[in-house]
């Protein structure tokens, strides 16, 4: 699924396109993939159109005809691409029908909807594959919406910070919640209260590998992914872990601002201003038709933050594990994985870009 939720601080730049072919496979290596680049989107030329400036892609879907749907920064619209071609643009800032103050989602349902989550209206609102606005829900029990996914019998899974819960099962309507599991109590890397906020604007992943099961990536990642199994009576139960490769069983330091090594996250309250920094953050994670796992993250290697690309088989086995690229900052980050071979980065080191890796199942 092609999802995220963190916005960095926006820069100034503006968009082209530039499309690169040829996925080659070369590597045979057992604990590597070979990865190319197939799209870039990007670059500094201050005469672009408006639909082709960029500050930071945010958000990212892709229909099952390989439309691409995509917001910068913090998100009041969403553009259309065939590819690298541009199409339209949908939505606008604003609080009617069609509009939107804050996407934090998007996601392509089995219907071919284009569902967008905006998380300071606690709604989503459907489109056609064309732009038109087909409905509104609201879903007040889960306001900070960041992740959707098609489930079994017509239902849906949202991630969202809610009152207890992460992860919530929701009906055809986004009206009633049937269960939420992944209580925040029981996935908390840390003992410092500001993790409690940090939460709120990463809550971390979900995939669906088949009917009745979901796995969950905390973005405060050390290494676990969580099953959790549905029983005949509609009751969510988590029956095993995912062991991945992530280095740091402490995922996230907190200092006050002025101590700060490096502010992945400012945290202003009313005691005084603070940041977190991360060690090991999940970005995105993806279920393939047979089971397997594809799972992105970031880990901190030094000075370095290394983008990483995990696979597990459906057994819950690591497959393989590599590096896709490095930054000094969270400049670089995933915005979804599709388990089939390709993966969404936001590219903010020198001008904003859009880019998209593919790699050959194996």
């Amino acid at each position: 699924m092609l999802a995220s939720s963190m916005t960095p601080a926006r820069l100034l730049a503006a968009l082209a396109v530039l499309f690169l072919t040829g996925v080659q496979c070369a590597s045979d290596a057992p604990d590597a993939l070979s990865v190319e680049e197939t799209l870039r989107l990007g670059t500094d030329d201050p005469d672009a159109p408006n639909h082709r400036l960029f500050s930071n892609p945010s958000e990212v879907a892709v229909g099952r005809d390989g439309t691409l749907f995509f917001t910068d920064g913090p998100g009041t619209k969403i553009h259309v691409y065939d590819d690298s071609t541009y199409r339209f643009s949908i939505g606008q800032e604003g609080n009617g029908p069609g509009e939107f103050r804050q996407i934090s989602a998007l996601h392509v349902d089995r219907r071919g909807r284009l569902l967008v989550a905006d998380r300071r209206q606690a709604r989503i609102t459907a489109f056609s594959r064309d732009g038109d606005l087909l409905t509104t829900y609201q879903l007040p029990e889960v306001p900070r919406i960041t992740e959707i996914a098609d489930l079994s019998a017509n239902r849906y899974v949202v991630v969202g910070a809610g009152e207890k819960h992460l992860v919530h099962v929701v009906d055809t309507s986004f009206s009633t919640v049937h269960a939420s599991l992944v209580p925040k109590s029981e996935v908390k890397a840390t003992d410092h209260k500001l993790e409690t906020v940090t939460v709120q604007y990463f809550p971390g992943s979900v995939a669906v590998p088949n009917a009745n099961t979901i796995v969950y990536a905390p973005a405060l990642y050390t290494g676990k992914l969580y099953a959790y199994e549905e029983s005949e009576d509609g009751s969510w139960t988590q029956t095993g872990t995912y062991k991945g490769k992530a280095r740091h069983e402490s995922p996230v330091t907190f200092s006050s601002l002025d101590r700060a090594k490096r502010v992945d996250l400012p945290i202003s309250l009313q005691s005084g201003r603070h940041a977190a920094q991360f060690h090991s953050l999940s970005w995105a994670l993806d279920a393939g038709p047979d089971g397997a796992l594809a799972h992105v993250f970031m880990q901190e290697n030094g000075d370095v933050l290394e983008l990483t690309l995990e696979r597990f088989s459906s057994d819950g086995a690591v497959r393989d594990a590599s590096v896709i690229d490095t930054s000094s900052s969270l400049t670089l980050r995933a915005l979804g994985v599709n388990a089939s071979g390709t993966l969404y980065l936001s590219d903010t080191r020198e001008v904003p870009q859009l880019r998209r890796l593919s790699w050959c199942p194996k």
